[in-house]
């Protein structure tokens, strides 16, 4: 139910918001017709455990994405029920049934350092786009978290991961 929610909110607000800003993509328009449209999913931080969900739209114009990450922090003492963070999408390039992409630099909820992540991911026959991501710290001696994601269309997405 929290991901219908999640999904309902960004789509009725897709049209504003930083983390919701147009982000360049680049893809042959023959590649980028399999993505375009409304999606929705999660990802899990292999070391962290780390979970959030993953809401996007990829525009029709095929020269542009709206996309939003909402990262879900670990729940602690103090913050038993932490406040999702929107991500924002830097760049998407669409190649054949496959997607790679970087988000805008973040700091990271838990460590207060600046993060950049990396994303792949393979959209299958039964349209089910899944993949691989890598969070990597700013500074020399942080450690990289690596990770799953999946996205269904939005009309296809279960009502809970």
């Amino acid at each position: 139910m929290r991901l219908l929610l999640l999904a309902a909110c960004f789509l009725a607000t897709s049209a504003g918001g930083a983390a919701q800003t147009a982000a360049p993509v680049t893809a042959d328009p023959a590649d980028l017709a399999a993505f375009v449209g409304e999606w929705a999913g999660g990802y899990v931080g292999e070391d962290s455990g780390r979970q959030g969900t993953v809401v996007f739209r990829l525009a029709a114009t095929g020269d542009s994405v709206r996309a939003l990450v909402l990262m879900v922090p670990r729940p602690t003492a103090d913050d038993p029920m932490p406040a999702p963070v929107p991500l924002a999408v830097h760049h998407v390039t669409v190649e054949d049934r496959t997607v790679r992409g970087t988000l805008v630099r973040y700091d990271d909820p838990a460590w207060g350092l600046p993060l950049e992540t990396e994303f792949r991911g393979t959209l299958s026959d039964d349209g089910r786009l899944e993949g691989w991501f890598r969070s990597v710290g700013t500074r020399i001696d942080t450690i990289p978290e690596v990770g799953h994601w999946w996205a269904l269309r939005a009309a296809d997405a279960p009502l809970a991961l």
